[in-house]
């Protein structure tokens, strides 16, 4: 349970600081503007990528490539599954009963 707890605080803060990575400046926003492009601000959006500088799309994506399979192969890192039962099925004849 403190497994889930911990993957899902991962998965929340990485998306809060992709969200920040990929928040326009006012220079990155007039600069859209001179294109004759808007900039979505206060959501994460990919329009925004293309006018953010370099390093930023470069951590947005390392962020976004680790977040989603670190998140989804957490859980089967540490907790052990079992794969079988305890199910036995016997078939006999009758001369096994008597």
């Amino acid at each position: 349970m403190a497994i889930n707890f911990i993957a899902s605080g991962l998965l929340a803060s990485s998306n809060f600081f992709m969200q920040v990575l990929v928040a326009p400046t006012r220079t990155d926003v007039d600069r859209a503007h001179a294109k004759g492009r808007a900039l979505e601000v206060g959501l994460q959006s990919w329009r925004n990528l293309f006018y953010v500088p370099w390093r930023n799309r470069c951590f947005w994506v390392l962020l976004a490539v680790s977040t989603i399979p670190l998140h989804l192969v957490f859980n089967s890192c540490v907790l052990e599954s079992k794969a079988s039962t305890d199910f036995l099925m016997l078939m006999t004849s009758e001369k096994f009963i008597g």
